[in-house]
């Protein structure tokens, strides 16, 4: 978070440590989380979702540029500067990580319904992955906040897992019949389930 200075990003200001804790001092933010937004049955308009994904991808497209993943993108971490909801802001870097250190202090993480499919279905943990794996879960909020659903809705914790390694995606339903091409060609990009063929937040920004 020192490292990283961004308008749609979390600042940080200190970190004070003493024996027992460590204690940040961040910005305030008044608007609330995405996940409230969405657990108050909220629906966005067009304009306001473009605003959102505009802010999340400014975000990530910073912090890839400097080799960082994200790796906890979801409703619950995409903050609001104000009750307006004009500027988005990315929180929570408790997983946040460097692309190209040795090892992963973690490598299967993030938060089922919003992982991509090559850290949720990680055998070898000293693999390594990409940034885009951001790209994956931003997709996942990006569906959200257009139908009003999770991506992968299930009964319990096992059937949420099976679906997201499966990562099977319907794009049958009524509103992507209706929804502006270019941008259902950036979701179902961000929503490949090859990370190779996967968009960058860089280039999701250029459509």
């Amino acid at each position: 978070m020192r490292i990283l200075n961004h308008v749609n990003l979390l600042k940080v200001y200190e970190v004070y440590e003493t024996q027992n804790s460590i204690y940040v001092l961040v910005e305030q933010l008044k608007g609330g989380s995405l996940g409230d937004s969405i657990g108050s049955l909220r629906i966005f308009h067009p304009q306001e979702i473009k605003m959102i994904m505009k802010g999340i991808l400014s975000g990530l497209a910073y912090m890839h540029s400097h080799n960082i993943m994200h790796r906890d993108i979801k409703p619950d971490n995409i903050m609001f500067r104000s009750e307006n909801i004009e500027e988005t802001v990315l929180a929570d870097f408790g997983l946040a990580t460097e692309c190209d250190i040795p090892e992963y202090l973690f490598s299967r993480c993030g938060t089922p319904g919003y992982v991509a499919p090559e850290v949720i279905n990680l055998v070898d943990l000293k693999a390594k992955y990409s940034t885009v794996c951001d790209i994956y879960s931003c997709g996942c909020i990006f569906y959200e906040i257009i139908t009003g659903r999770r991506l992968f809705e299930a009964r319990n914790q096992n059937d949420l897992l099976r679906l997201n390694k499966a990562a099977y995606i319907d794009f049958k339903m009524s509103v992507f019949m209706e929804m502006d091409k270019t941008a259902l060609a950036v979701l179902k990009s961000m929503l490949e389930k090859e990370p190779a063929k996967r968009i960058t937040a860089k280039d999701a920004l250029l459509m």
